[in-house]
């Protein structure tokens, strides 16, 4: 099937029918979508859309009662504006809607889309993520520009066999005249078949031509012609559309209903919705690209048809009119080439450069060479890229990605187990024209995990950098050996610890407790929350959550969530008594489940947790702080629970103004080697004060000859501040602006006490290899990459 959806006359058309699916149809089906389609919810919570959503009374006004409700009504129209935001995940998938109301029986489809950059790969993205589904039809994508040509081919209105042949594509769209000039091409190794090649994206112009703009002015002549509709006492109108498109004539009658129940006929005026006939804005001194033919598709009806022509002919030159249809049969026609082998078009892909680390330095190498065009029927690979080597003991690996002539994308791939050895590792590209996102990604014929599991980039979490490709690469050779960086500690979520064993309940024995007895049943939680689980002969340590807050991937969802309705119900308790609303606690055991509770409490709870820090340090009352060591349980469950880049800055500037005692110091260690964003929560002044704070403990602890637990939280302070060199690479060097040089020396003054002293004190020598290791890292020449993981097993 070939469908066009465009909120303004949606279209499809297909070559086969229901009575009889498997013969093809001499002359292809066209389905009416409707003008302006909406779609409409049902009592049931699910949307429809095409005709029978438009007849529907569902959102038309409270004329109907609830059911006219008016967020039961979208347009398609706010639907494809949505697909351009981000945030708009719910109205992404409503978008099934109206395609499934057009392509009932069918297998698979073509999907045409604007040929414009507002369609960029994200957009396209998120397009085929809310089409895609089990038991629906396979979509793919198609630009109109391209649909509108292989539909102008099929009638005969396009020679179909002169090479060479440009057709100026000019399609009537919400914001004006989408422009897209295509060149007929002969294809290579395809005898006597062509195709319409395309370079790029086309351009938009005269946004007071464009439908939006007609619609509103034909709508305020409607509005202003009734008095019932001026006032909004009745069913909103179609008729300005319906005007416009010639679906009805002045004098015509539509009948609404009013808001007490009755019933209004309305005349249609006559409408002008052409204001100026000037030249379209934006085309002074744009230069018109010579074509063979000039082609115009609108949805309007044929005199303000021949209004628009008129316009445009005084810019673009003679042009002959395309049937508005010609989207959809034309998709149609791309289907059944596809089907048969054939490239319904030829495409240009956006060039793709990698930046590869060389042995004469750094340099942008071609993924995707300059100007490659490919059959859209194949699935584009670019030769491997060879060369790049994931380093030993190392979880990430960086690149800069250059996708046409946009900004540079920092991407920083990241597996969770290291390579034993330096690897050497492969980059692969494929893109299929029009559709997603270029899939680029990391193999390895050597390393085991990467060739079970390849790494696949995720374009929409690359950050820009702001430089240019040869600022980049000025920086990239100065900095060819940079500083390691420590991996962070990863404890994963454990099953055995939600289950009863010979010794201890699991946690959902206390959940269970929990749901029967309230709050008195709380202690059992606080103590199975808190279990480790470390079995023998592994190095691995088990928690009832992961670091991330990741819940056993073998938990049910009905176990999931009565947990989660625990800690909501824990989370009640403690945020009213935070607000005075109810008596202070009298233990720490709602503290401790939700300090526990790693990345499932919410911003009030984690807010709360702040201010009564705030309160502690400023000598202040506040009502969490009531119990026996309760500023305590709140510091270290504080770093825990923090599940953003903002609420861990708070922390950390929080922590450095608190007295450095054994809990403040607990709480950095936590944040510091576990929390992945904690390099990212850190600013310069915020990294540069624990710093300082660590290397003046330094001294106290050589004073004190405090080489125990006091020397392990201050080296896991020091160890995780050296994460902060995903943010600044040379931060803690001793040639680096800072603290690195003072630290170095206070370090190297630490190791001749501790390696004297080290057969008195707990794992002495263990202390000094990790200290040396500490040495390496601050001088940039290496350092244990699961430095962290030692620190945090020393006794």
């Amino acid at each position: 099937m070939g469908v066009d959806i465009n909120g303004w006359h949606d279209l499809a058309c297909r070559d086969w029918s229901f009575e009889d699916p498997d013969t093809p149809l001499q002359d292809p089906q066209l389905i009416d979508g409707g003008l302006q389609g909406v779609l409409v919810q049902l009592d049931s919570g699910r949307w429809i859309g095409g005709p029978q959503a438009s007849l529907a009374p569902h959102g038309r006004s409270g004329a109907w009662g609830e059911v006219g409700l008016p967020e039961r009504r979208k347009s398609v129209r706010s639907l494809l504006d949505a697909l351009k935001d981000e945030a708009e995940t719910q109205s992404h998938f409503l978008f099934w809607a109206p395609v499934e109301a057009l392509t009932a029986g069918a297998q698979n489809y073509f999907l045409t889309i604007p040929d414009s950059v507002s369609y960029d790969e994200s957009v396209r993205e998120r397009l085929l993520g809310a089409l895609r589904g089990q038991k629906r039809p396979k979509a793919a994508l198609l630009w109109r520009s391209v649909a509108c040509f292989l539909g102008a081919m099929e009638t005969g209105q396009i020679p179909s066999d002169r090479d060479g042949f440009r057709v100026r594509i000019l399609t009537h769209v919400s914001d004006g005249l989408e422009e897209q000039i295509l060149t007929l091409r002969r294809v290579q190794g395809q005898s006597g078949h062509y195709a319409p090649e395309r370079q790029g994206y086309g351009q938009t112009f005269g946004p007071e031509l464009g439908l939006k703009a007609l619609f509103e002015s034909a709508e305020k002549d409607v509005l202003l012609s009734d008095q019932t509709l001026l006032e909004g006492r009745c069913d909103p109108t179609s008729m300005a559309f319906q005007l416009l498109s010639g679906r009805m004539k002045p004098g015509d009658v539509e009948i609404l209903r009013r808001a007490n129940g009755t019933w209004v006929e309305i005349s249609a005026p006559k409408i002008e919705p052409f204001n100026s006939l000037s030249l379209p804005a934006g085309l002074e001194g744009h230069s018109v690209e010579p074509a063979d033919m000039t082609l115009l598709s609108t949805p309007l009806g044929a005199s303000f048809a021949d209004t628009l022509a008129d316009v445009v002919e005084t810019y673009w030159g003679r042009l002959e009119m395309l049937s508005w249809d010609a989207a959809a049969r034309g998709a149609l026609k791309a289907g059944l080439l596809v089907e048969s082998g054939l490239p319904h078009f030829l495409d240009r892909l956006d060039p793709v450069r990698l930046c590869l680390l060389k042995t004469e330095g750094a340099e942008f190498v071609d993924l995707i060479p300059e100007r490659e065009t490919v059959p859209a029927n194949h699935t584009y690979k670019s030769k491997p890229i060879t060369g790049p080597v994931w380093g030993s003991g190392k979880t990430t690996i960086e690149f800069y990605i250059q996708k046409g002539d946009t900004k540079v994308r920092h991407w920083t791939a990241t597996t969770e187990t290291p390579p034993s050895d330096d690897t050497s590792v492969e980059i692969h590209l494929s893109q299929k024209p029009a559709q997603g996102w270029a899939k680029i990604q990391i193999v390895s014929s050597t390393w085991e995990d990467l060739r079970r599991k390849p790494i696949d980039i995720d374009w929409l979490s690359l950050p820009e950098d702001q430089r240019s490709p040869e600022e980049i690469i000025e920086e990239l050779d100065k900095d060819f050996y940079r500083p390691q960086i420590p991996n962070r500690i990863l404890e994963p979520s454990h099953i055995d610890l939600w289950t009863n064993d010979a010794f201890r309940s699991g946690i959902l024995d206390a959940v269970s407790q929990f749901e029967q007895r309230g709050p008195e049943a709380l202690e059992s939680l606080s103590k199975a929350i808190r279990r480790r689980l470390n079995p023998p002969l592994y190095s691995t340590v088990y928690l009832p959550i992961g670091t991330d807050g990741e819940l056993p991937e073998l938990l049910s969802a009905d176990d999931t969530l009565r947990f989660k309705n625990v800690v909501q119900a824990i989370e009640h308790e403690v945020i009213c008594v935070a607000q005075k609303s109810r008596n202070r606690l009298k233990n720490n055991n709602h503290l401790l489940c939700l300090g526990w509770a790693t990345g499932q409490c919410s911003d009030r709870v984690q807010d709360a947790f702040l201010n009564a820090i705030r309160a502690e340090i400023e000598g202040e009352d506040h009502p969490l702080l009531s119990a026996h060591a309760s500023a305590r349980t709140i510091v270290r469950g504080a770093a825990r629970i923090m599940t953003s880049t903002e609420k861990l800055h708070s922390l950390f500037s929080l922590l450095v103004k608190r007295n450095q005692n054994a809990d403040t110091r607990g709480a950095l260690c936590d944040a510091l080697s576990r929390r992945k964003f904690a390099p990212q929560s850190l600013s310069r002044q915020l990294a540069g004060k624990i710093a300082q704070d660590t290397a003046e403990n330094i001294d106290r602890l050589i004073e004190k000859k405090s080489f125990e637990v006091d020397l392990k939280y201050t080296l896991l302070i020091l160890t995780g501040l050296l994460r902060y060199r995903e943010v600044e690479p040379w931060f803690l060097t001793p040639d680096n602006p800072g603290h690195g040089r003072e630290i170095q020396k206070k370090l190297e003054k630490l190791r001749i006490s501790v390696f004297r002293h080290r057969k008195r004190i707990g794992q002495g020598d263990l202390k000094v290899e990790i200290i040396d290791s500490l040495l390496e890292y601050i001088e940039g020449t290496g350092g244990d990459p699961n430095l962290l993981r030692m620190l945090e097993e020393i006794t």
